[in-house]
């Protein structure tokens, strides 16, 4: 099992068409399936990601994506509990998802890879089926996240394929890491006003106001030239060139969710100034 699991491609997809793309997925859907049939403790111990695995880069990370991408499909077909992709939670939602391998990396493997978004997709497909209040906690805990991630795009961008992934819009999305973000303040405001999620818009939206007022405030650093106040959570120099976009969807995110704010915080997102 573990040739096999060396002998993966480096990501379930990589940046090519064709007849490439599918024999990926079908290596990847192979693989999965074998790994199905394994002892579930030694399965479980395999795949495990120390601490010391999460703060490694670039050719050492491409494992620890692979564990994760492996957890996540094997969660979705019931091999292995969904708490085994919780313990990875923080991480994935605080790692770099575009750029995360530097170009020696990917030379030497032979692939372009997209970074965590795969991983993100595996994840996201993997908590379809979860119960309704585990569903509702990954959504509270992505927003959340995004106030203090140094990578904020990558939660927000979890938290656009989950709305999207559980509003009535699903049919007709684009599955990619722009649009998904484009899309947020339709999709997430449609999945929190269904009934069946109207409790957890007092938990979600006053944690992105939070987290759109963070990304503004980086922003107006980020045009002045200024570094970031140490009193403020710090966010990676790799986001700056979506500061401007990510800040005019947070705001129309906000925007649309404005009934679940206080009057207080609505007037501070109305004198926002957004280019």
């Amino acid at each position: 099992m573990e040739v096999l699991f060396s002998l993966m491609p480096a990501m379930q997809l990589p940046a090519i068409g064709g007849v490439g793309q599918l024999r990926t997925v079908e290596e990847w859907s192979e693989a999965v399936r074998c790994f199905r049939k394994a002892r579930k403790s030694w399965l479980l111990d395999f795949l495990q990601v120390s601490q010391e695995d999460l703060q490694q880069r670039d050719g050492q990370l491409i494992e620890v994506l692979k564990k994760v991408q492996t957890k996540a499909k094997l969660v979705r077909i019931g091999s292995i509990p969904l708490t085994e992709l919780g313990r990875l939670k923080a991480w994935i939602l605080n790692t770099e998802s575009n750029g995360l391998l530097d170009a020696t990396v990917l030379n030497r493997i032979g692939v372009a890879v997209t970074g965590m978004w795969d991983a993100l997709v595996d994840v996201v497909a993997a908590l379809q089926h979860a119960d309704g209040s585990v569903k509702r906690q990954w959504l509270v805990d992505a927003v959340e996240i995004s106030c203090v991630s140094s990578h904020p795009s990558t939660a927000l961008q979890f938290l656009g394929l989950l709305s999207g992934s559980w509003s009535k819009y699903m049919p007709i999305l684009i599955l990619d890491q722009l649009t998904v973000l484009s899309d947020l303040p339709v999709t997430l405001s449609s999945l929190l006003s269904d009934s069946s999620w109207g409790g957890v818009a007092e938990f979600v939206v006053p944690s992105l106001f939070a987290s759109t007022e963070r990304i503004y405030n980086w922003a107006i650093h980020i045009a002045r030239c200024e570094d970031m106040p140490p009193d403020m959570e710090p966010i990676d120099k790799s986001e700056n060139s979506m500061a401007v976009f990510l800040l005019r969807v947070m705001h129309c995110t906000c925007v649309s969710l404005k009934d679940y704010l206080s009057l207080e915080k609505q007037l501070k997102l109305a004198n926002m100034v957004v280019a």
